[in-house]
């Protein structure tokens, strides 16, 4: 049976580690991952009300200095290689949860895609990207698509009670060699042909 992949978006194929350490650096924060940045701009005077506002400029206007994981077209490229079909499942809001105003992430994020050539070189559907205004939702959205594999850097996704048992839980650990692994797992013939 054909692989039906679902991939999470944000800190899964999106890395927010840079942009994150540059808007902190732009507030005087010292930090490079972005749970360092969060932890630290939480800290400060306000830091809840920072955090969101430095959240709603990395995920709108400033979505473009986000940057790919290391080794995710290699991914597609397997998958693709071996049928699999690719989708994109994310909870992400239309706009800042904060202003419930400004840029919406999900554009932002779409038009990210397609200057990475999601849709073009990857060969992604439009029809296949997914954004879930709650995480229920995002579950739900899984179900729906009945897919075999869904990849995610939460484990609170997989822990959801409605995740379905027919979907294997894959985590996702950030890491530069988190694509290149999971590939050499699901399609090791593609993965070998890759690395050669």
């Amino acid at each position: 049976m054909p692989l039906r992949i679902g991939i999470d978006f944000d800190n899964t194929i999106a890395c927010y580690d840079r942009l994150f350490a540059g808007l902190a650096a732009e507030m005087g924060v010292v930090a490079t991952a972005k749970q360092a940045v969060r932890d630290a701009v939480r800290a400060l005077p306000r830091g809840e009300t920072r955090w969101r506002e430095m959240q709603a400029l990395a995920y709108g206007p400033r979505m473009g200095e986000a940057t790919l994981f290391a080794g995710f077209t290699d991914f597609v490229r397997a998958a693709k290689g071996q049928g699999a079909t690719l989708y994109i499942v994310s909870h992400k809001t239309e706009r800042s949860n904060l202003t419930n105003a400004g840029p919406s992430f999900r554009t932002a994020a779409r038009d990210w895609m397609t200057g990475l050539g999601f849709f073009s070189v990857m060969g992604f559907a439009r029809n296949a990207v997914f954004f879930e205004s709650t995480r229920e939702e995002k579950v739900a959205r899984i179900a729906t698509l009945k897919l075999t594999h869904f990849i995610d850097d939460l484990p609170e996704v997989f822990a959801e009670p409605a995740f379905p048992a027919a979907t294997t839980a894959v985590a996702f650990g950030g890491g530069p060699e988190d694509w290149p692994a999971l590939a050499a797992h699901l399609f090791p013939q593609a993965a070998r042909e890759f690395a050669a």
